[in-house]
């Protein structure tokens, strides 16, 4: 806000509960003192109001694919699969537990860490499926070895018929929870390496 003008407002946090308030403010002469995580130019001084509650868990929406042409996004990223021919994203959660400088969801999340049910996670991924997406890559940062153990046992009770990707830290997951990710379907692991030497990751 402060080096381009061209932009007049920016939501801190998670946006969705400020969007009301947002397009309220738009249509009422640009006011935006009282939209939750606004950071907005007050005559010459840039100012920022304090961000709404994270949404818990069980609250953060699933996308209404009634808006979207589902042929259209799976013909596309058949084309384009920089994840996987095929692939559909889902949210598993929001937030990272670790505190990498370099990262932006650190400053976003501030380390606060919430899954969605599994129960919503696998309607999502059963949709998908039936609509012709063979494999999910679920956009999360640094999914956690409890809630992955959880997850596989979960996809591998539902035998869902799809393959799926994630992030992960591969020095918090047990070999034994990696070998049921496996079972479930996992074929896709990112996971950041500058360096596994100590005084590398001391310098870096």
């Amino acid at each position: 806000v402060e080096k381009f003008p061209a932009i007049d407002v920016v939501i801190k946090h998670e946006a969705e509960s400020a969007l009301p308030q947002l397009v309220e403010a738009v249509l009422d002469e640009r006011d935006f003192s009282k939209v939750p995580g606004a950071v907005y130019r007050r005559e010459t001084q840039v100012a920022a109001n304090p961000p709404a509650p994270f949404i818990a868990a069980a609250d953060i929406p699933a996308p209404d694919y009634a808006l979207l042409n589902l042929r259209d996004y799976r013909e596309h990223n058949r084309q384009h699969p920089y994840i996987h021919p095929g692939f559909a994203l889902v949210e598993s959660g929001r937030g990272c537990a670790w505190n990498c400088s370099f990262c932006a969801p650190n400053k976003m999340w501030q380390r606060h860490v919430r899954y969605r049910p599994l129960p919503a996670i696998l309607a999502e991924m059963r949709f998908l499926a039936g609509e012709g997406f063979d494999f999910i890559f679920f956009t999360q940062d640094n999914l956690d070895e409890i809630f992955l153990a959880e997850l596989s046992a979960a996809i591998s009770a539902a035998a869902l018929p799809v393959q799926w990707g994630c992030y992960a830290r591969l020095d918090r997951i047990p070999e034994a929870t990696l070998e049921r990710m496996a079972q479930a379907g996992c074929r896709l692991l990112f996971a950041g390496l500058e360096t596994p030497n100590a005084a590398g990751q001391k310098f870096v």
